[in-house]
């Protein structure tokens, strides 16, 4: 939450998968609004379509 990714966390707690980081890598709900808002403003910058 504080900007480290599952990989960070991964290495830093030393597991062997990110299945087991993910398992104790616990999200608040306003923490998951704002990556889901991230995602939805970056999806929005791409380029216009391009028209026949």
């Amino acid at each position: 939450m504080a900007g480290a990714t599952i990989k960070e966390i991964q290495e830093a707690a030393g597991h062997k998968t990110i299945t087991m980081a993910a398992r104790y890598s616990h999200l608040s709900p306003a923490h998951k609004l704002s990556v889901v808002e991230r995602i939805v403003r970056t999806g929005t910058k791409q380029a216009p379509a391009k028209t026949a």
